[in-house]
């Protein structure tokens, strides 16, 4: 069932006012490190980048006839890891070189991508993930109510131990 019919040339006739581009979908953003300058860029997912973070984070359900056992095992770190690099598409981020002290600016690949994300400082990954989600909202079809209510409680607690910092300085 095609959602508009299409003229028996196959030809749509029309000016290019009003007229909209459905293959270019998605749009940049940033997630900038705390000092402001240094940021990393990752796109609003396309349908092909979402198939590749879904087939990245697939699990196989396995069943026991004998026992009627399910086992499904999840991995919300490599889950974590795939949608990050499904999504990032670049960063200025610098980095000073141990043997001259210079400060270099270390360019985008998938590889340093992947080998940053195992060094970095777990809450720069959270940070990153959360501001990747929120610019996917078809990730959040995922998250059930109890899922919400849990990162609300998360939340909550985290406000109350930096205002307790803050009250200590």
């Amino acid at each position: 069932m095609s959602a508009l019919p299409i003229e028996p040339t196959g030809v749509i006739t029309t000016d290019d006012q009003g007229f909209e581009d459905y293959f270019g979908f998605g749009g940049g953003s940033k997630w900038y490190f705390p000092d402001r300058k240094q940021y990393i860029s990752f796109s609003k997912m396309n349908e092909g980048q979402r198939k590749k973070f879904q087939q990245a984070t697939n699990r196989d359900v396995r069943f026991n006839r004998r026992t009627d056992d399910a086992i499904l095992r999840g991995d919300p770190a490599a889950d974590r890891h795939a949608l990050i690099l499904a999504a990032v598409t670049g960063w200025y981020l610098l980095r000073r070189n141990p043997q001259t002290q210079q400060v270099e600016e270390i360019v985008f690949s998938p590889t340093d991508l992947q080998n940053w994300l195992n060094v970095a400082n777990p809450q720069f990954v959270d940070d990153l993930e959360k501001a990747i989600r929120k610019a996917n909202p078809w990730l959040m079809d995922e998250a059930t109510v109890a899922d919400i209510d849990k990162q609300i409680i998360e939340l909550q607690e985290m406000k109350a131990d930096l205002q307790k910092r803050e009250a200590g300085n």
